[in-house]
């Protein structure tokens, strides 16, 4: 299991580069995407939205990643997309390794937070 001590540099902060690498080197993170797995392998490992986006039979979903359909090429979404991508509906985008385009669908949702009980012990 990797420590957060074992990558604690000697001004105290932790190496969070290195601490991922070694994350996703053990299995303990998604090789591709860097989402935490629950039960680590030993070794680099995809979650289940990552290895999906490697299957042809469907369509994917994936909160980081964009696949194009022709030539299967994965992109990374927030750096193609100018501000579009967190509109629900669909888009227009062109794939940069083999120039085709297509559309894909945006999903948006929401999480809420709640203050404190007020006059809490």
């Amino acid at each position: 299991m990797i420590r957060y001590d074992d990558y604690r540099k000697p001004d105290g902060f932790i190496d969070w580069p290195a601490l991922e690498a070694a994350r996703k080197a053990a299995g303990e993170s998604c090789r591709r995407c860097g989402h935490w797995l629950m039960f680590s392998k030993g070794t680099p490992t995809l979650c289940t939205d990552c290895a999906a986006l490697d299957n042809d039979a469907s369509s994917v979903r994936h909160a980081t990643y964009l696949r194009c359909p022709a030539c299967k090429h994965i992109h990374v979404v927030h750096e193609h997309c100018e501000g579009h991508q967190y509109e629900e509906g669909e888009h227009e985008f062109t794939c940069t390794s083999c120039e085709h385009s297509f559309e894909f669908t945006t999903h948006v949702s929401f999480e809420f937070e709640s203050p404190a009980i007020e006059g809490g012990a």
